[in-house]
């Protein structure tokens, strides 16, 4: 063989890697990729949770302008026979939610708008389309998106066309330290029929309820020692059927006062999992939930918090914790 050949054959030889080679180098980069991954999973949760963050931030300036218009806090609504009509201003006149009051704060004034002046027919098809109208900045990002999910309410709406899917969101407000109930709301909408509901017979603590009309002066804890809203619980795996449903996220982000739009503090926050908790606060998030407090701050409470302490900051007027994580 000539000696050019050889010595170029010789080369290939080193270029290559042998089996043993081969398996040590796959071995570290599947090392690298395990050290790496949970840092990127990491990185993309903190993101996500800093989204969350500023969703709720939002949300607190939206309440600001909306007092700052109206000289107090959206009212809770009805009952979750009713959803939001923009025909009834935004005090206890209102059969939506709060969520719906502050849509118009949230940059989404046309769907806030929908269906008004309209007759009855024409504004309950309306009505029940505004269901289907998703909000990005009422949804976390760790949890969902904004497509629509199915509405999985068992009784008809009394002022909207009921519809198969609808827009669910992921912050509610808080009604307080005491979980009161009162159900679907009135039958119709007629002065007689408002006056003999059993509405709640006890005010509720918090800021968000039936017919509520809180006023800042009305919040003497202070406002940054107040909940005015958090990240809700919602069962981690999703219904699909009414006799399965999830009774904190079977409806709508615009209906009336519901476990959907509301949660009191006499329950502990949990992250998401497989128990039935409607009425309480927390998230998709692992160690943490964002809480809206009432100068606009969002903080970040742990779920192991003080129950005390989670309670009393349900509460608007019970002295205030005495400290707060």
């Amino acid at each position: 063989m000539p000696a050019q050949a050889l010595q170029t054959r010789r080369r290939a030889k080193k270029a290559g890697f042998s089996l043993v080679e081969l398996v040590v180098v796959i071995g570290i980069i599947a090392i690298l990729i395990a050290l790496l991954l949970p840092a990127v999973q990491a990185a993309r949760e903190s993101s996500r949770n800093a989204a969350c963050q500023n969703h709720l931030r939002q949300i607190g300036l939206a309440l600001a302008a909306h007092e700052t218009a109206h000289r107090q806090f959206p009212t809770g609504g009805w009952g979750f026979q009713w959803v939001g009509d923009p025909d009834r201003g935004s005090g206890a006149s209102q059969s939506g939610g709060w969520l719906f009051s502050l849509l118009p704060y949230l940059e989404a004034a046309p769907t806030h708008d929908l269906g008004q002046a309209s007759s009855a027919d024409e504004k309950a098809e309306a009505l029940g389309a505004m269901l289907q109208v998703p909000v990005r900045v009422l949804v976390c990002p760790s949890r969902r998106g904004t497509e629509l999910r199915p509405f999985l309410g068992q009784y008809p709406l009394h002022n909207a066309a009921k519809p198969a899917l609808a827009f669910k969101n992921d912050y509610a407000g808080c009604g307080g330290d005491k979980q009161l109930v009162n159900g679907t709301g009135p039958a119709e909408d007629s002065p007689a029929a408002l006056a003999a509901y059993p509405w709640p017979r006890h005010e509720a603590s918090g800021v968000f309820f039936a017919r509520s009309q809180v006023r800042p002066a009305d919040v003497k804890d202070g406002l940054s020692n107040t909940y005015f809203a958090g990240e809700k619980y919602v069962r981690a795996r999703e219904a699909s059927s009414v006799q399965d449903r999830d009774f904190g996220d079977d409806q709508a982000a615009y209906i009336g006062d519901d476990w959907d739009v509301r949660r009191w503090t006499a329950e502990m926050p949990r992250r998401d999992g497989a128990a039935n908790a409607p009425g309480a606060f927390g998230s998709r998030h692992p160690s943490s939930w964002n809480a809206l407090f009432g100068d606009g701050g969002v903080r970040g409470m742990a779920y192991t918090i003080d129950p005390q302490v989670h309670r009393s900051l349900g509460n608007r007027a019970d002295g205030g914790p005495s400290s707060i994580p």
